[in-house]
């Protein structure tokens, strides 16, 4: 009877232990397309009201605004920000993927160290006063993702990643509107 007891008592231990663990939330599913007040395009603007495409003003044929927004697209201080938070965000991309799976280390080194004359052991009974002495150690890990802590922080940065290049355009997209609104402006 007291070896029933004595087992029921792990197994219920053990049934606690797994129970315990939450699920990781479903991840959230973004929309395909942005929803705009105004889905309709508007005959009267140009384009129909589409999106306007990355070079947007060429359409307008004229070889100065060209110019003036390549210049101010090539020296602009918020846009060299705008990539450098991408190109820091893309680098968290890559380390956070470095960090899973098999990983291999490989550590060497070598040291020549003179024996003090005072010490507990004299050089003369030892019979020398400098030794080498070398290491060499070679590390293999795998890391195993087994609650999706490494697939979540992938996931993490690639959405960073995503978040900085919308930023860096729509920077472009602001200096570059700016730019042919005070020239026609002008």
């Amino acid at each position: 009877m007291k070896n029933r007891q004595l087992l029921v008592v792990p197994a219920l231990l053990v049934l606690a232990a797994c129970a315990g663990f939450p699920h990781a939330p479903a991840p959230v599913k973004l929309a395909a397309t942005v929803p705009l007040a105004a889905d309709a395009p508007d005959p009267a603007v140009p384009g129909g009201g589409a999106w306007p495409a990355p070079e947007w003003w060429h359409r307008y044929q004229d070889a100065t605004l060209d110019e003036l927004i390549g210049q101010s697209l090539a020296n602009a201080p918020t846009l060299q920000t705008a990539h450098a938070r991408f190109d820091s965000a893309r680098e968290s991309v890559r380390l956070a993927g470095a960090a899973t799976g098999a990983q291999v280390g490989l550590a060497g080194d070598l040291s020549r160290q003179r024996l003090s004359d005072n010490g507990l052991f004299p050089p003369k009974l030892l019979g020398f006063n400098w030794y080498d002495q070398a290491d060499l150690g070679l590390q293999v890990s795998y890391t195993f993702d087994w609650w999706g802590k490494q697939r979540a922080a992938i996931s993490a940065a690639v959405d960073s990643a995503h978040a900085a290049a919308a930023d860096r355009s729509a920077a472009a997209l602001a200096l570059a509107s700016s730019v042919a609104e005070t020239y026609y402006g002008w």
